[in-house]
């Protein structure tokens, strides 16, 4: 068993910039980082094209509205690169859905943030399956 959406059609999504942030997990706390509301769609496409099927911790279902929905759990040590030039920590946690929208299948961040406990606790992986 695997994460319920394919990584390609999240990455596609992300080179398309068709991404939303829910505000109170997402672009609240992305928001931390960053000086303008403009940073925050790169920073956040840059992540989920770094996305890899070893970041994927579980799948969860949300049944509250307006939630409701199957959504992939991920934490993902980003690149050294990516976190330089941002000037953010490597380790992030993400919870994304895909939907259908007028634009093509869009990417729902629900959270993006760094962990709230340390990843090796939930099971991610560094890139090249290392805890």
């Amino acid at each position: 068993m695997g994460a319920k959406y394919r990584l390609e059609d999240v990455h596609e999504a992300a080179r398309g910039e068709r991404i939303e942030l829910d505000s109170s997990r997402a672009l609240d706390e992305v928001l931390r980082h960053f000086d303008t509301l403009l940073e925050c769609y790169p920073f956040a496409a840059s992540v989920l094209l770094e996305l890899r099927a070893e970041h994927w911790t579980k799948s969860v279902t949300l049944p509250d509205q307006p939630y409701a929905g199957v959504y992939d759990e991920y934490i993902i040590h980003i690149s050294e690169a990516l976190a330089t030039k941002h000037g953010v920590a490597r380790d992030w946690y993400l919870k994304l859905r895909l939907y259908e929208a007028l634009s093509g299948e869009t990417v729902f961040l629900v959270s993006l943030h760094p962990p709230e406990r340390p990843a090796s606790k939930r099971g991610a992986r560094k890139p090249g399956g290392q805890p």
